[in-house]
């Protein structure tokens, strides 16, 4: 009796020992797991954070390509700050020209120069990355090209803090699960034997099963015990595994997908940019060359007749000839227009300081000295000076004082104004007269180009110069509309970048 007591006593003891060697080999095994776990969700966390970075840098070049192409900073400042508040992860951005100077940026402090010498830059069509340690604490610097690299790049911060943060809770929990499940390992040990062993053999093959990558592995719960909560949390941790897993797999899917298809937009938005380019300049050469031979032989052509057989037409031919000529000199100007259209819209831009009183002055004197006998009264308000190019923005006062010139043709008293308004912290320029005016119906066709609102009996012209005039200041980066009333007069408003 006393060995039998003995006996079973060791049994109990070897049971308990052994099922506390086995709970010990699943704990570590577990942790195992759990560490397994905690690598692949802390990889791909960190890889989805750089997939990002990838994704929102490639972004923004591809946006970017336009707006710099058209010099619009304004609107590659706006793409940069809409970037940084739409995602708290982003902490700064900013785009540089193919000389390497900052076009943009959204620091509110000003640029730090120093960052230039930190980051890495971009090789022709791909994305450099680079670690950085800032005040704001680690971040990923991901510098895209913009066009290949061949007109800029753009540069996106990327701070490492919150998935280093996210990593850190999961850790927290991992760890207080696996301290939770080692203290029921301890307790059951004792309290059941070889009841248990049977589930805890089968986690322990499910484990190692998952352990070999297959994430799809579930256990039977026998039991509404610890041991049948051990499985349930087994089971509820592997489905989070296999549908992160399957996540994963799927997000890197869809980004290959996106990365292929941007890739093919981009190569679609170059050629077809070439294209437009090539048809431009044959356009242009068309205009320049074939257009004007045969031109300027009607209009010679017509002279020699005027000159040698005037004397044997009537009058109705010599009006004939007068007004093949008058045609020859519309079309002459027409082409004209069409060209100066064509120039500021391909134009290389050069920004300086520009006095654009200064250019209202030297135009008015141009207009009076071209008709003498009129009697027009300028207002030009002084020292209205902005940053742009000198050259396009002449062109436009040129067109819009021209317009408000003939306009107020048939106005005895006329008068012209050139002055800006503050408006909401903004600076509004305007070109104000007391002339023939429009009807605001009609407002839309102001700015398109070949639309006139009066005949040409009336006031002559092209219908060009205020298309011309829309486009060089939508490349300054703002806007211009006008207001007006019949025999009233008209007043064209328009903002400029930086005002």
């Amino acid at each position: 009796m006393p060995e039998s007591k003995s006996a079973k006593r060791r049994f109990r003891v070897r049971l308990r020992f052994k099922f506390s060697l086995i709970v010990a080999f699943l704990v570590a095994l577990m942790g195992m797991l759990t560490l397994v776990f905690f690598s692949t969700m802390s990889n791909a966390l960190w890889e989805e954070h750089r997939q990002k970075g990838l994704t929102l840098a490639g972004g923004l070049a591809v946006n970017c390509e336009s707006l710099i192409l058209l010099n619009n900073v304004a609107g590659v400042y706006s793409l940069l700050q809409n970037a940084r508040e739409g995602d708290r992860e982003v902490v700064y951005s900013f785009v540089l020209d193919k000389e390497g100077n900052v076009l943009a940026h959204t620091f509110e402090g000003g640029f730090p120069s120093p960052l230039l010498k930190a980051v890495r830059h971009a090789k022709k069509g791909e994305i450099a990355e680079k670690e950085l340690e800032t005040e704001e604490g680690l971040l990923t610097d991901m510098c895209a090209p913009v066009m290949g690299g061949e007109i800029g790049e753009v540069h996106l911060g990327l701070s490492k803090v919150f998935v280093a943060g996210r990593i850190a809770d999961t850790r927290n929990s991992l760890l207080l699960v696996t301290g939770l499940v080692l203290a029921t390992g301890l307790a059951t040990s004792y309290l059941f034997g070889s009841y248990i062993t049977k589930p805890l053999v089968e986690l322990a093959e499910a484990a190692d099963r998952i352990g070999k990558g297959e994430f799809d592995q579930r256990i039977s719960v026998v039991s509404n015990d610890e041991v049948g909560l051990l499985a349930l949390a087994f089971n509820r941790m592997s489905r989070e595994l296999d549908q992160t897993m399957r996540q994963i797999g799927e997000a890197r899917e869809e980004l290959q997908k996106a990365h292929d298809e941007l890739e093919e937009r981009v190569k679609d938005r170059t050629l077809e940019l070439a294209i437009a380019t090539r048809e431009m300049e044959a356009f242009s050469y068309s205009v320049s060359h074939d257009l004007r031979t045969p031109l300027r032989g009607i209009d010679g052509f017509s002279l020699a007749v005027m000159e040698d057989y005037g004397d044997k037409l009537d009058d109705t031919g010599r009006d004939y000839l007068r007004r093949i000529r008058s045609g020859c000199v519309k079309m002459g100007a027409l082409i004209d227009d069409l060209l100066t259209l064509s120039r500021i819209t391909r134009s290389q831009m050069n920004k300086e300081p520009v006095d654009l009183s200064q250019i209202a002055v030297s135009v008015a004197a141009a207009l009076q000295e071209g008709a003498p006998d009129r009697k027009v009264e300028f207002v030009i308000e002084p020292g209205l000076r902005i940053f742009g190019d000198a050259s396009l923005l002449h062109a436009a006062m040129t067109n819009l004082l021209g317009n408000a010139f003939k306009f107020t043709r048939y106005r005895e008293g006329a008068r012209i104004e050139f002055g800006a308004a503050a408006v909401k912290k903004r600076k509004i320029f305007y070109v104000r007269d007391n002339g023939a005016g429009f009807d605001m119906q009609y407002s839309d066709k102001l700015f398109g180009a070949f639309q006139r609102l009066h005949t040409g009996t009336e006031f002559e012209g092209t219908g060009i110069g205020l298309a011309t005039v829309k486009r060089i200041i939508h490349r300054h980066g703002g806007d211009i509309w006008a207001t007006g009333a019949p025999g009233e007069g008209a007043t064209f408003n328009f903002t400029l970048e930086g005002c």
